[in-house]
């Protein structure tokens, strides 16, 4: 993000935690969990780190978290 006369007002975050890969959790590969966490909690992370800053200057902003329960049975 360029710092100027930008407003960012709202983030929103859109989490669909639908895995392509579904096993037991004896059977469930780290290296698919490890991706899962980095696509959804690392990189959510770095998104509110980078909007954080402009939000406290302009002593506004929202941040929304959407979560798809779809996948639920």
């Amino acid at each position: 993000l360029q710092q100027g006369n930008q407003s960012i007002d709202y983030l929103l975050i859109n989490y669909d935690p639908r895995m392509n890969y579904r096993a037991a959790i004896e059977e469930f590969p780290p290296e698919i969990w490890r991706e899962t966490m980095e696509k959804t909690l690392v990189q959510t992370f770095s998104l509110i780190k980078m909007v954080w800053p402009q939000m406290q200057r302009q002593h506004f902003g929202r941040i929304l978290f959407l979560v798809s329960l779809g996948f639920v049975r």
